[in-house]
């Protein structure tokens, strides 16, 4: 709970946002190590994932902006949500890789798609933290032992941002046993566990975020149902495969 400018303009929450990736990025270049990969093509896998990570931060602000017109009726950019970056950073990747990767780089893609979600995990694990420390995306009032007070607010809620991170913490341990022992199901892992997780929190969200689509779930909802449909469908095309 530390909103205020730490140095110049920056806060706690933008610190740890930048931590949060350049973790992710030390994370992706260690694993991808571990398993063999030359470094010319661990160089291509990382210029796609900078780019990615620049086209979801603008992903973000871009879908924030839409669940802003549909409550005020205004197109403004102000704020950023995570499951719009993530879309947005998957489909600059994705994009990339099909325009520019080589044969020597599409060899090494699996462990990619199996790297990448214990990079993703750490991040937001890492990023929630910050949340916590700027007040936002907070839970519901309750006066339960685990409520916390923020400045901004007259009653206690639950610190759903900690909740969250703890669930990413130990996604991100779970995610990182399975990469190394060479099981390649951290994409249907992410996709499935994430998307219920983040679905069942919102209930206990007390920030508003807006309607979109289906007037009664959050935006984060209706996204984490498709992340999880996704996640099915990907466990469903691979036994038919």
């Amino acid at each position: 709970m530390f909103p205020d400018p730490i140095f110049w303009d920056i806060t706690l929450y933008e610190i740890l946002f930048f931590l949060g990736l350049v973790a992710a990025l030390v994370v992706f270049s260690i694993y991808t190590s571990k398993k063999g990969m030359p470094g010319t093509v661990q160089n291509f896998y990382l210029n796609l994932s900078i780019a990615a990570i620049a086209g979801g931060y603008l992903s973000a602000i871009l879908f924030q902006a839409v669940y802003n017109f549909f409550e005020t009726g205004v197109f403004e950019f102000a704020g950023i949500t995570f499951l719009g970056g993530l879309i947005g950073g998957a489909a600059v990747f994705l994009g990339a890789y099909k325009l520019f990767a080589k044969d020597e780089d599409k060899k090494y893609f699996n462990i990619v798609l199996q790297a990448a979600p214990c990079g993703i995990l750490l991040a937001h694990a890492i990023g929630r933290i910050g949340c916590f420390c700027a007040g936002c995306c907070y839970g519901i009032q309750t006066d339960s032992f685990l409520g916390v007070k923020f400045p901004d607010l007259p009653y206690k809620v639950f610190p759903t941002q900690l909740f969250e991170s703890a669930f990413l913490f130990i996604m991100f341990a779970i995610a990182s046993y399975l990469f190394f022992k060479n099981k390649s199901r951290n994409i249907t892992l992410y996709l499935i566990s994430y998307g219920v997780f983040r679905f069942l929190i919102e209930f206990i969200r007390g920030d508003y975020r807006g309607e979109f689509i289906i007037s009664f779930l959050s935006p984060s909802q209706v996204w984490s149902a498709l992340m999880i449909i996704a996640g099915i469908v990907l466990i469903a095309c691979k036994k038919k495969i």
